[in-house]
C-alpha cells in the first residue's frame, strides 16, 4: 500500500478481512499462525492491519493451510473452498481423511495402500 495514499487498497482490505475471518473461524492465535507459516508475528500483524501483502511463498502457505485460493483471499471470488472436480467423491473423502493424519500416520497409510496394491497384483498374476 502506498503510505501517502489516503484510500487503502481495496484488495488489501479484503485480504486482511478474509484472513482475520479464517483465523477466527479456526480459533488460531496470531502468534501461533505466524509460527506455522514461518513469519514474524509483526509481519502477520501487517497483513491483518492492511499494511502489506504476504510474499508469494507465504501466500501459498496461507492458502494451503486454510484450503482456499488466492482468488478468494484477494476478493476475486467468493468461493473460499478449492473445488476438486478431478476426483470422485470417494477419492475426495480418502484424501480428506489422509490430510487429517499426522506425518507418521500418512507414512503408515501409504504403506498399507502399497501392500494392498501388491496383494491385488499377486491375485491378478495367479488367475
Amino acid at each position: 500500500m502506498n503510505p501517502s495514499s489516503k484510500d487503502p487498497d481495496p484488495v488489501l482490505m479484503i485480504f486482511s478481512k478474509r484472513l482475520a475471518e479464517l483465523l477466527k473461524e479456526k480459533n488460531i492465535k496470531n502468534r501461533e499462525f505466524a509460527k506455522m507459516i514461518n513469519v514474524a508475528p509483526s509481519t502477520l500483524s501487517g497483513y491483518l492491519n492492511r499494511r502489506h501483502f504476504p510474499e508469494p511463498n507465504i501466500l501459498l502457505k496461507i492458502c494451503d493451510f486454510f484450503k482456499t485460493t488466492t482468488d478468494y483471499l484477494y476478493g476475486h471470488s467468493d468461493n473460499r473452498f478449492i473445488e476438486s472436480t478431478k476426483f470422485s467423491i470417494t477419492e475426495n473423502k480418502m484424501l480428506s481423511m489422509y490430510k487429517q493424519l499426522s506425518e507418521k500416520g500418512q507414512y503408515l497409510a501409504l504403506g498399507e495402500v502399497q501392500m494392498l496394491l501388491h496383494t491385488e497384483k499377486d491375485k491378478n498374476d495367479t488367475q
